[in-house]
């Protein structure tokens, strides 16, 4: 209620109760003190019933001046209602609730908050674990016999569930809670980020020839400062998370009568910045069913860092520093892309998940005694990029003078040698929707970031080396022959691929859909 003193005095009011009718209810008087003429002031009436059943709320008694009065709604203007029905339940047990974290200094900005008892912060960096014991106590005098824990955030499902994990069948085991009992719960909290730097942009740049060591990236670099670590928060921003751990609990004559108790706790987790990927490109292996990965990591602390990859690989990255990784994996098997695209997965999507399943990069700072991972599970490939992850829809078969090739021999010719060459395709006609162009390049790759593809004083083309393949023809082997002449000697690279888009003879790759042949034929050419 809100009380007025319109009197040119101070009043003291005290034994100020609840009038009630129906029921057993025992009321806890207040005492006030009103400065002369104002108000309002809000007063709390508490009172507890002792009985199940239906109570009604008629009005207040209290003593001013000496005098006693009891004030009922019905002869108050102000109150619209004469009274005001309640109904008990019957008795249920109470909980309280304590965390292991430093209470929060903000209030949440949950929308259901009106049943928060306890409240934790906590402060991690990305890919980084906590956890968070939360003390279950039984204030009451009644055994609580059913107990349900859920979370609401305003994460994403998938996100929140790996965000805030426990054991639910551990605790249930701990049920029925005795009076005055406690139980702990162990609330396992992993700061889930997307570890991408927020300038990243994709630019789909064909780089898929180049070494590991000197492939350029596709994804924009990143703007921070380099000033100070005062710097950092601006540049790479914390981000907060707010949750809220619920309990409905149950037990004694309220839960035969099928009611319920809740409580919560409001978690307040903010997360900072850690290992980001600011660069990213997919790379032919040496063997036709791996590919590489290849990234460029940022450490965004102040410390140095060690980072873990590949089973037993170790990277040192210093403060704001990038270092760059390639990771082996192995490529999306196509029986997969297509159970999970007929199921309707993108393909993107499926080797996204795909890679992300196997790639596992660990961190840790020694100087903050803290260690972590990192997820590239948000990492978007571009079209060119996914043609790699996933394995190829054609099989190859390269003869070069009658010879089968084999995946890494040594092949080596002489000037003036013709070398005869014969592509043999074997496609898997569900992957193509168009008609596609076989096309066969040879050039050389000088090792200092330099490929020259049209050296014509070097070699010459007997036959085409640019096909166009209808799908008609796909249906069934296909078979290209043509001659290659060298003129001087020297490392040669043969490269031989199918794109589902025709490309002209003077141009290097540039593609919707690329198949290639892997790895890379390199052939030697002596005098």
């Amino acid at each position: 209620m809100q009380v007025y003193n319109p009197m040119p005095l101070e009043l003291k009011v005290s034994n100020m109760s609840v009038l009630a009718e129906g029921g057993a209810l025992e009321a806890f008087p207040a005492s006030l003190s009103l400065p002369a003429e104002s108000g309002p002031y809000p007063v709390n009436l508490l009172s507890c019933p002792h009985a199940a059943g239906d109570i009604n709320i008629v009005g207040y008694s209290m003593t001013v001046l000496g005098v006693k009065s009891q004030c009922r709604f019905r002869d108050i203007p102000q109150f619209k209602q004469h009274k005001y029905a309640v109904k008990v339940v019957p008795a249920l047990p109470k909980l309280q609730l304590q965390t292991s974290l430093a209470k929060s200094a903000t209030f949440t900005s949950m929308a259901d908050s009106g049943s928060i008892i306890s409240s934790g912060s906590l402060s991690l960096y990305a890919g980084q674990s906590h956890d968070c014991a939360v003390v279950l106590t039984n204030i009451s005098t009644l055994q609580i016999s059913e107990l349900l824990v859920t979370l609401d955030s305003k994460l994403s499902k998938q996100k929140s569930s790996a965000f805030f994990t426990w054991d639910d069948e551990q605790l249930q085991k701990s049920l029925p809670l005795e009076p005055e009992s406690s139980t702990n719960l162990t609330l396992h909290i992993t700061a889930i980020a997307d570890f991408l730097l927020q300038d990243s942009i994709l630019a789909d740049v064909d780089t898929s020839r180049g070494d590991i060591s000197r492939s350029t990236s596709r994804c924009g670099s990143r703007k921070g400062s380099t000033a100070s670590f005062s710097g950092f928060s601006e540049t790479y921003p914390m981000k907060t998370v707010e949750a809220l751990l619920k309990f409905e609990y149950s037990g004694g004559p309220g839960m035969d009568a099928e009611h319920f108790r809740e409580c919560s706790v409001s978690l307040h987790v903010e997360v900072q910045s850690s290992l980001l990927f600011t660069k990213w490109d997919v790379l032919p292996a040496e063997v036709p069913s791996m590919c590489y990965l290849v990234f460029d990591l940022l450490n965004t602390t102040d410390q140095e860092m060690e980072v873990y990859y590949s089973t037993d690989r170790c990277m040192l990255i210093e403060a704001e520093e990038t270092t760059r990784i390639p990771y082996q994996v192995e490529r999306c098997p196509l029986d997969k892309v297509t159970e999970l695209t007929t199921a309707g997965d993108s393909i993107e999507h499926i080797c996204r998940q795909h890679v992300a399943s196997l790639v596992d990069i660990r961190w840790q700072c020694p100087a903050l005694d803290i260690a972590g991972f990192a997820s590239i599970a948000e990492i978007p490939w571009s079209e060119s990029m996914v043609d790699l992850i996933r394995m190829s829809p054609i099989e190859w078969e390269i003869l070069l003078n009658g010879q089968l090739y084999v995946a890494n021999a040594e092949i080596s010719y002489s000037v003036g040698e013709m070398v005869r060459i014969a592509v043999n395709i074997n496609a898997h006609t569900d992957f193509f929707e168009d008609d596609i162009t076989l096309n066969i390049q040879c050039y050389q790759d000088h090792q200092n970031g330099v490929l020259d593809y049209m050296p014509l004083d070097k070699f010459s083309f007997e036959g085409s080396r640019l096909i166009h393949i209808t799908q008609a023809e796909l249906h069934q082997q296909y078979q290209h022959h043509c001659s290659l002449l060298f003129f001087c000697s020297g490392q040669y690279k043969l490269d031989v691929f199918c794109s589902s888009k025709t490309i002209q003879q003077d141009s290097s790759p540039s593609t919707i859909h690329t198949w290639k042949c892997t790895p890379v034929i390199d052939v030697s050419i002596a005098e």
